[in-house]
């Protein structure tokens, strides 16, 4: 198939009439991103391949799924919240401002999420506490494998890390916690 085919087979099922449309959308998420927060903590999490199941039968192992993860990054985010803020997430539903994507783990791949972060109260806004509160929702969470990264935001750049998903035109990834 040549690839102006294949471009105008994908901007039809996205319903844009052009390319320089196509590649539009990508840039506004991006934007829009930038617009909402300054977020603080960038984190990247890697997921187990497999988890275990219990049923009436027996046990087994089971693949991960797209689904699946959704379903952890919002526990992921839930614990964080409720060890950020204490009684006040419970009380007066405070939170704080993320943004996160589901990386695709594709073959021989690990499915991973990246978070930025931002709006940690003032004594929990350092690396020392976001590192113990992962290790703790690990123990509560038990399809999260490795913390590959926690860094400090400088610059605008994670959030064009965080739509590179967007640019491959995969828009079911991408989640707002605002």
């Amino acid at each position: 198939m040549k690839l102006e085919t294949f471009i105008e087979q994908r901007n039809r099922k996205l319903g844009v009439v052009s390319s320089k449309e196509a590649w539009a959308i990508p840039n506004a998420y991006e934007e829009f991103a930038e617009k909402l927060y300054k977020h603080d903590w960038a984190l990247t999490l890697t997921l187990k391949q497999t988890y275990l199941v219990t049923t009436d039968r027996g046990t087994y192992l089971k693949r991960l799924t797209f689904e699946d993860c959704q379903y952890i990054g919002n526990r992921f985010l839930a614990r964080f919240n409720r060890l950020a803020y204490k009684h006040k997430f419970k009380r007066n539903n405070k939170q704080v401002k993320a943004i996160w994507a589901i990386e695709n783990g594709g073959w021989k791949r690990r499915f991973h999420l990246h978070f930025a972060i931002g709006r940690l109260p003032k004594w929990h806004n350092n690396l020392q506490f976001i590192g113990q509160a992962i290790t703790d929702i690990k123990k509560h969470v038990e399809e999260l494998d490795t913390v590959k990264d926690i860094r400090h935001i400088y610059s605008k750049g994670w959030n064009g890390y965080l739509t590179k998903e967007i640019r491959a035109h995969r828009y079911n990834n991408f989640y707002i916690e605002h």
